[in-house]
């Protein structure tokens, strides 16, 4: 895997600011490469594994150069107070960059707000430091069918240029303004056919240039992996979309977080698009999914991996998003603010052979983890694969059976891994072991791991 890092650390450029990360930089090889182009997937694939039995410590915080935003009416964007109090979160955190995701998402346009959301953003913006890119309209009709929806896509161009250019006589003479982000994201199940993707590039080049010509800024594109993504990773269509669409960016959306591609594949992933970009002659950003499918929070042993791949494998790393997945006590807000996954679980030893289906004499599949002397424990966390429970029970052994609660499931690390939590809220209760048993009768999943932490 290959990264290129603008000498003296990437900045965004508006009018009369400095710099700029996208393009008109000296590349230079990263310092460090974890994945040497020569390595084989396999092998990265026990990095990868390395990186989550024993996550790297990490000094500081993890550094988000630019986030994205969501700009929901009904979650904040209608409020001048709001957008400051988000803007000020970003700026203190070191951010450089904002990317406003649309201007309008189906019939919502930001643009017709009477409080002017957009400038207000790109003042406080201007305030403190930061750019913004403005984003065009999204269409989730595009994401409807197995190829790309060529109508779909056509209309979202037709009104993404119409929007932006509404926005470029408003906005584009603005300080704080950077550049354009093209909303319509390229996120296929199937790669597609020959002629669908040739008209599906001439559409977004067709858009591009007409961002490109309203105010001369940069543009940057996203895509990423949709359905069972390692089937992307071998046709070159993300690269012949890239290179036809005239952008000055590529965004690549990990679709770690959607579930659309394990993270053993995310140093494949960036290796790919790092050379497709090259080709282009694009920067490539890597976008970190903060959350987990459906919207479930995401597992802390996962974003350390997820993020230290990212950090290596692009110029800069993107967090989705400011506005929800990263806001105030979320799992991905905890993980910006410097929280670390446990790293000390104690000798326990599983009573069933956790390598197989639970097995379970009485009522429910469950297994035990028994410790080597009673010790006062804050927190468990179970790793399952396959098809998750409706439920995990916990109960504390000490004499008898005692129910403690039930655990809580977060996703990752791996595509089809969630980690099952108990985390005590009061006294830690002292227990000669612990045993985990399904809410409901199953098809038992698969049993990872068992990690159990004692209290400081």
């Amino acid at each position: 895997m290959r990264c290129s890092r603008a000498v003296g650390g990437p900045r965004l450029r508006g009018p009369d600011r400095t710099s700029s990360s996208w393009s008109g930089t000296t590349r230079a090889p990263c310092p460090s490469r974890p994945l040497p182009r020569s390595l084989p997937l396999a092998a990265a694939g026990l990095l990868l594994a390395a990186l989550l039995a024993a996550p790297p410590a990490v000094a500081q915080n993890p550094h988000f150069d630019s986030l994205f935003w969501q700009p929901d009416l009904s979650n904040g964007f209608s409020d001048p107070a709001f957008i400051k109090a988000q803007v000020e979160r970003a700026a203190r955190a070191g951010t450089r960059n904002l990317v406003l995701q649309w201007l309008g998402r189906g019939r919502d346009d930001v643009l017709d707000h009477p409080a002017d959301p957009v400038r207000v953003l790109l003042d406080e913006a201007e305030a403190r430091g930061l750019s913004v890119w403005l984003g065009t309209w999204e269409n989730p009709a595009i994401w409807t069918t197995r190829q790309p929806n060529l109508i779909a896509w056509k209309r979202a161009m037709v009104v993404g240029t119409a929007l932006a250019t509404r926005a470029a006589e408003r906005y584009a003479a603005h300080p704080a303004f950077a550049g354009w982000y093209w909303t319509p994201e390229a996120v296929w199940w199937d790669p597609p056919d020959p002629d669908v993707l040739e008209r599906l590039t001439a559409t977004t080049a067709e858009g591009v240039a007409h961002l490109k010509a309203l105010s001369g800024h940069p543009v940057a594109i996203a895509l990423g992996p949709g359905g069972r993504g390692e089937a992307n990773l071998l046709p070159l269509s993300w690269c012949r979309y890239l290179q036809g669409s005239g952008a000055d960016v590529v965004v690549v959306m990990d679709g770690i977080g959607s579930a659309h591609l394990d993270l053993m594949l995310a140093p494949a992933l960036y290796d790919v698009m790092f050379r497709c970009a090259e080709r282009a002659g694009a920067t490539l950003w890597a976008d970190m999914e903060l959350f987990g499918p459906g919207g479930a929070a995401p597992n802390l042993r996962r974003l350390q991996a997820q993020y230290t791949v990212a950090r290596e494998g692009a110029s800069q790393v993107v967090g989705f998003d400011l506005s929800h997945h990263l806001a105030p006590g979320t799992v991905g807000e905890r993980f910006w603010r410097g929280e670390r996954a446990r790293a000390d679980p104690l000798p326990v030893q599983l009573v069933g052979n956790p390598a197989l289906p639970w097995e379970d004499g009485t009522l429910f599949p469950r297994v035990d983890a028994v410790l080597p002397a009673p010790t006062r424990v804050d927190r468990v966390e179970l790793v399952l694969r396959g098809t998750q429970p409706h439920g995990v029970l916990i109960n504390g052994l000490n004499g008898g059976v005692h129910e403690l609660g039930e655990l809580s499931a977060e996703h990752g690390p791996g595509r089809d891994e969630w980690t099952w939590v108990w985390q005590t809220d009061g006294v830690a209760p002292v227990v000669n072991g612990l045993r985990l048993r399904l809410k409901a009768r199953q098809l038992a999943p698969l049993v990872v791991e068992v990690r159990v932490f004692g209290a400081p």
